[in-house]
């Protein structure tokens, strides 16, 4: 029993303390919100959100002054300086509804007469294009030939020769034959010659020539003995 006296009493207290700053009671007809104490600190108006009245239902008339960071605080509305806080917060207001609805009214009428749509047109094409080209060549062409000559060419040379050739001749023989030298003949003799030649020839050629060719000469000279 003791217990529960305290414990009611507790209850009891703490009802009573909340119900000097509000009074919230379920009924239908009774104001949601009343105020029973009002502040004495004044609040600057730049901490101030807005502000709101309490019923008429209530026992005592205040006014509800809500801060920026959400706190409420009862004040007497007979005050000064609670006077001229709610007179530059109803100005507050009427700024703020004018600046929200004045641009919704313009802008809709500005949008209306000054849109323009935008069409993107997507376009196949077909078209075939005529090119001209102007080409100018330096191409060297490679041309692989396989060509078999037979030519025969033609040398023409100027020698002249002073060749001073001296012979030793070691031959036995009892003979003076006497050689003219300007025969042509196709005899191939069998000639056996032991000749020692110490020839030392000098020559002076001017020769312009770009091939060499082999010449072979078959000359026979057959002797005309007396």
């Amino acid at each position: 029993m003791k217990m529960s006296g305290a414990l009611l009493s507790v209850v009891l207290f703490t009802a009573y303390f909340i119900c000097q700053i509000y009074a919230m009671p379920d009924g239908v007809a009774i104001p949601k919100t009343c105020c029973f104490e009002f502040t004495n600190k004044k609040i600057p108006l730049k901490l101030l959100a807005y502000y709101q009245r309490t019923s008429n239902m209530c026992s005592k008339e205040a006014v509800i002054l809500v801060t920026k960071s959400g706190y409420n605080l009862c004040a007497n509305p007979k005050v000064h300086w609670v006077n001229e806080v709610m007179k530059h917060l109803d100005k507050m207001k009427a700024k703020t509804m004018k600046s929200t609805k004045a641009p919704t009214t313009s802008s809709y009428s500005s949008v209306t007469s000054t849109m323009t749509p935008t069409v993107t047109p997507t376009v196949i094409s077909t078209m075939t294009p005529t090119m001209t080209y102007n080409v100018t060549s330096t191409m060297t062409p490679t041309v692989a030939s396989n060509v078999t000559s037979t030519m025969t060419p033609t040398v023409t040379s100027n020698v002249t020769s002073t060749m001073t050739p001296t012979m030793t001749s070691n031959v036995t023989s009892t003979m003076t034959p006497t050689v003219t030298s300007n025969v042509t003949s196709t005899m191939t003799p069998t000639v056996t010659s032991n000749v020692t030649s110490t020839m030392t020839p000098t020559m002076t050629s001017n020769v312009t020539s770009t091939m060499t060719p082999t010449v072979t000469s078959n000359v026979t000279s057959t002797p005309k003995w007396e």
